[in-house]
């Protein structure tokens, strides 16, 4: 694989899942990680963990993608289960995540890589998206981090009536 590309891999041990990202998390991985986490989270997973020692940054929509999940589990949250745990998440990942008011959701961890059993790359048709699941996710995403935060309408507010208005034209020319 194209190392300039996202991958996103896969390991589960137990009640444990390991997300591995490697590369720039965007939004052209962001319907993907976003279906992963559905399916990780409907097998019942209780522990989350991202490894980030190679992912040097985070774009808005697949930050947003992650703080639903985060918010999703933390609504259904027993007494046994912790917050996503972000590993080695480097400055610039931990500095957006602070400024966009969100970096209480999850815990940051330091050290060597955790081993959950064998690893597998998310399918490259998981990343091939057509164009309005991507505005789809997209809008979703920043509508996400605008109601975790009011700080973030401003920035976040042109964005979203772009993304929900092309959408909607999206929308209508496939219908016609």
């Amino acid at each position: 694989m194209n190392r300039n590309l996202p991958q996103i891999l896969v390991c589960t041990d137990g009640s444990e899942a390991c997300v591995r990202i490697r590369g720039r998390a965007d939004v052209s991985v962001s319907v993907g990680f976003k279906e992963l986490l559905s399916r990780l989270h409907e097998h019942h997973f209780k522990h989350y963990e991202l490894e980030l020692s190679e992912c040097p940054v985070m774009d808005s929509t697949f930050l947003g993608v992650l703080c639903g999940f985060a918010q999703r589990r933390e609504a259904e949250r027993a007494g046994d289960q912790s917050r996503t745990v972000l590993t080695n998440a480097n400055e610039r990942v931990s500095g957006l995540l602070e400024s966009l008011g969100v970096a209480e959701m999850f815990d940051f961890r330091e050290g060597a890589r955790a081993d959950r059993g064998p690893c597998e790359p998310l399918p490259p048709q998981a990343n091939k998206q057509d164009r309005e699941s991507l505005h789809a996710t997209s809008l979703e995403a920043h509508r996400t981090l605008m109601s975790l935060n009011p700080n973030n309408v401003p920035k976040f507010k042109d964005l979203t009536e772009f993304l929900a208005e092309d959408l909607k034209k999206i929308r209508k020319n496939t219908t016609n």
